[in-house]
């Protein structure tokens, strides 16, 4: 009895769950969520989490996946606000990774701020 307790303590310890804060829907890559974390005229805070299993344990996919999972949740949330958003560039997005020894899974982070385009015709105005 103790080794099956023991047996489902490291399956749950394993498990690499979404937090609550983040929202799964349409615009949302699978294994994505997102979270606006304030918005504004000019933009908006963004908060994207991303669980992915590699089979090594370098970072590199996941992070960059996270990143990808920003955009493509960036541009349809700007979208939905019928706003044309300043292009992203590598220093806007930071990232934040953890992996979990027992299962594989990677817990990424990508964070940034996303800009709105003020002047028409400008897409670099901020």
């Amino acid at each position: 009895m103790k080794s099956l307790i023991w047996a489902v303590a490291l399956v749950l310890a394993g498990c690499t769950v979404t937090p609550r804060r983040f929202v799964h829907d349409d615009i949302s890559p699978a294994g994505c969520g997102y979270c606006v974390t304030s918005s504004a005229n000019d933009g908006f805070d963004l908060e994207v989490f991303l669980k992915q299993y590699s089979f090594t344990s370098a970072p590199d996919v996941p992070i960059r996946n996270a990143r990808k999972c920003f955009d493509s949740v960036a541009t349809a949330l700007s979208s939905r606000a019928a706003k044309l958003m300043v292009p992203l560039t590598k220093s806007d997005v930071s990232t934040t990774i953890s992996q979990n020894p027992t299962d594989g899974y990677f817990s990424a982070y990508a964070t940034g701020r996303v800009r709105f385009v003020t002047a028409p015709g400008s897409a670099h105005s901020q």
